[in-house]
């Protein structure tokens, strides 16, 4: 569901303080209207029958309230059983990629300048936003589970089920709700995750290539297989300080939720903005590489502040390493000097934790990169 849930703030999450008109019943009805018709568009122009897409996508339940999917009256068609019947789960679920970026296009221009702007700060009108908001979601939703291919459903299970061939507990698996140690709590938990590491991962990528939607699975929980193999390599290298920085991560301070709540904000804002003003892939990675490089040396002075014993020099520095080795290689050639600065500055500052944290590291790594490469930003 990643994909619906950072569609629509990429819709709705950037055009909230805007000036609100119309904000009557009536203005509410006409702003649903108005999306149904884009909707409309994107799906017929496909050549695909609108009202026989709705009922086939959501099962023969309105997208609202659980009745008649075209309660929100798009615009009239000759839709028939026969209609239906001659509609084949192909023949919707081949132009998705197509319908999605028209319906993404259309959406945009409607919440940009249009009576559909909600206020913010006013509950009443934001109404009309979070209704339109939950209409088109269920729609853009719908479709994606209709469509969706059956090792959607089977994949984590046979990612885990790589642990246990491999002999290691299978709640080591990362998914980004985790919490535990990444590669064992035990040195002999740690080592022998570091000895079946390769054949594990020759398993995991396996599992992911033989879902041909395993991209849509693995952004939805922060997992990008190849950074996280980086990581492991990162950790088993060094076993001592990944055991001790166990002791030292096991809590968050305000200073460092601080830093990771301000990279988040400037990461969603700056996605926002990079849509909106189709920015190329050369200005977007100017932004992003900035954010992370800024990122790394508030985490890291935010850890070294902490002041716990366990959180030493050595331990620190591996998670220097550990977020220097995910930088993306477009900022070796952007920030060059700053990159050269954060990732050989010695001291204390640096470590790896419990999955929490570590996943937090690797989540953020993967959505930059991914939201570049998805929305085609050039």
């Amino acid at each position: 569901r990643v994909f619906v849930v950072l569609l629509l703030l990429l819709l709705f999450g950037g055009h909230v303080r805007g000036q609100a008109r119309n904000d009557t019943g009536q203005g509410r009805v006409e702003c649903q209207q108005v999306l149904m018709k884009e909707v409309y568009t994107c799906v017929s122009g496909q050549g695909i029958d609108f009202n026989a897409f709705l009922e086939m996508v959501s099962g023969g339940k309105d997208t609202q309230n659980g009745t008649n999917p075209a309660a929100a009256s798009p615009p009239a068609t000759t839709a028939s059983t026969t209609g239906e019947a001659n509609l084949s789960k192909e023949k919707i679920c081949s132009p998705r990629q197509e319908i999605m970026a028209c319906i993404v296009k259309a959406a945009q221009s409607i919440f940009k300048d249009s009576p559909c702007v909600a206020v913010k700060e006013d509950a009443t009108l934001n109404d009309q936003h979070f209704l339109l908001k939950e209409q088109l979601e269920a729609i853009i939703g719908q479709y994606d589970v209709f469509c969706a291919h059956p090792c959607r459903i089977s994949l984590l299970d046979d990612m885990r089920a790589c642990y246990s061939k491999n002999d290691l507990d299978p709640q080591l698996f990362m998914t980004a709700d985790s919490s535990g140690p990444v590669i064992g709590a035990t040195a002999y938990e740690v080592e022998e995750f570091c000895q079946h590491s390769e054949s594990l991962y020759t398993c995991l990528r396996q599992s992911r290539d033989d879902c041909q939607e395993s991209h849509v699975v693995l952004s939805s929980i922060g997992l990008d297989l190849d950074l996280m193999n980086k990581g492991v390599q990162v950790l088993c290298a060094d076993k001592p300080a990944y055991l001790q920085s166990l002791g030292c991560f096991d809590s968050h301070t305000k200073e460092v939720e601080h830093c990771q709540s301000i990279k988040y904000r400037t990461i969603l804002a700056m996605v926002i903005k990079a849509r909106t003003q189709s920015w190329t892939e050369e200005q977007y990675y100017q932004e992003v590489c900035g954010v992370i490089l800024s990122h790394i040396q508030c985490d890291l002075t935010a850890w070294e502040a902490k002041g716990d014993e366990d959180c030493t020099e050595t331990t620190l520095n591996l998670k220097r390493k550990l977020h220097c080795t995910l930088i993306p290689k477009q900022c070796q050639t952007s920030h060059n000097a700053t990159v050269a600065e954060v990732c050989t500055m010695q001291g204390r500052s640096t470590g790896v934790k419990v999955i929490q944290h570590w996943v937090f590291v690797i989540l953020l790594s993967f959505l930059l990169v991914r939201s570049a490469e998805e929305y085609s930003l050039n």
